[in-house]
C-alpha cells in the first residue's frame, strides 16, 4: 500500500514537472495591436512589457516599468509578484494572457485598467 501511494506522488508530480516545462522560453506582448489594448491608454503608446517574460523550470520572472516581477508556473497557470502587486495569467494556445492586481497607485495608473494582456511565446 505504501508503495503505492509513493508512485502516485511520484506521478503527480512528475507530470507536473513535464507539463510546466512545455510553457519555458521567451514570451513577448503583442496586447499593442489588440483593440482592447488601445482603449485603456492613458499614457499614450507607453511599452508597459519592455523585455520579455522569462521561464525556465516552472520559474518565471519578468521586467516591468516597477522592477522585477517572480513567480512560478503551475499547470497552465502562472504567478508572479513584487513590491507594487500580482500578475496572474493562463496559457492556452501557445498564448498567455495576463492580468495585473495593483497595490500601488502608481501601477494603477499603468496597468490597473488595462488588461488582459496577451503574450505570445516566441523563443525556447
Amino acid at each position: 500500500m505504501k508503495i503505492l501511494h509513493i508512485f502516485i506522488i511520484f506521478l503527480i508530480s512528475f507530470s507536473s514537472i513535464v507539463y510546466a516545462n512545455d510553457y519555458d522560453g521567451k514570451w513577448k506582448n503583442n496586447s499593442i495591436v489588440e483593440e482592447s489594448y488601445k482603449k485603456c491608454m492613458p499614457l499614450g503608446d507607453l511599452e508597459r512589457f519592455g523585455h520579455p517574460l522569462i521561464i525556465s523550470n516552472n520559474k518565471a520572472t519578468m521586467e516591468t516599468l516597477f522592477g522585477k516581477f517572480i513567480g512560478k508556473v503551475k499547470r497552465n497557470k502562472i504567478f508572479l509578484q513584487n513590491n507594487h502587486g500580482r500578475i496572474n495569467g493562463k496559457f492556452s494556445d501557445n498564448k498567455l494572457e495576463i492580468s495585473f492586481t495593483c497595490e500601488t497607485n502608481a501601477c494603477q495608473v499603468v496597468y490597473g485598467a488595462c488588461g488582459p494582456f496577451v503574450f505570445e511565446k516566441f523563443n525556447k
